[in-house]
C-alpha cells in the first residue's frame, strides 16, 4: 500500500494545479485544500522514518511550510514577514532533499525531483516575488507533474 503521506501530498498538489486549469470556484474549495495542504505536513511530520538526516530534516521543512501556508489562510492569520519565513522554509527543503539522496541518483525519483523544482520556484517567488508571464501556468503543470509522480514513487526508495 502507498504511504499516506505522499498520498495526501499527491492530491493536494494535483488538484492545486488541475483548479487552476478548470478555473473552476466551487464554494470553500479553498478552505479544503487549506485543509489537506495541514493534513499532508502533519502525516509528513508524523511518517518519522528513519531516513538520511538531510533529507528527513528536509522533509520536517517542507511539512512546516506547507501547515504554516495552510493554517495561514484557514486562520487568515499572517504577519509581517510571513511570506519570507515559508520561503526560507520552501529553499530550505528545496536544499536539503537532494542533500538527502546522497548516493541515490535524484534522477531516479522523479517526483523527488520535480518536488525539489516546485519548491525553488515557490520559494523564489516568496523571497523574490519572481514573476514573469505564464508563471501561474509554468507553476501549475509544474504542480500536477509533482503530485502524479510522488504518487507513483514506488514505496522503498
Amino acid at each position: 500500500m502507498k504511504r499516506w503521506n505522499l498520498m495526501l501530498l499527491s492530491l493536494w498538489l494535483v488538484l492545486t494545479g488541475v483548479f487552476f486549469f478548470l478555473k473552476m470556484e466551487i464554494s470553500y474549495s479553498s478552505t479544503i485544500f487549506a485543509i489537506l495542504e495541514i493534513a499532508a505536513g502533519i502525516l509528513l511530520l508524523l511518517a518519522g522514518k528513519k531516513t538520511k538526516p538531510f533529507l528527513h530534516l528536509g522533509v520536517i521543512l517542507l511539512a512546516l511550510f506547507l501547515v504554516m501556508q495552510g493554517l495561514f489562510y484557514i486562520l487568515k492569520f499572517g504577519f509581517s514577514g510571513d511570506t519570507m519565513v515559508l520561503g526560507v522554509l520552501a529553499a530550505a527543503a528545496a536544499i536539503l532533499i537532494p542533500m538527502g539522496m546522497k548516493g541515490r541518483r535524484l534522477g531516479h525519483h522523479l517526483g523527488l525531483l520535480f518536488l525539489v523544482i516546485w519548491l525553488y520556484l515557490t520559494a523564489l517567488s516568496l523571497l523574490i516575488n519572481l514573476r514573469f508571464s505564464g508563471m501561474p501556468f509554468t507553476m501549475a503543470v509544474v504542480t500536477i507533474l509533482v503530485g502524479v509522480l510522488l504518487f507513483l514513487e514506488p514505496r522503498k526508495s
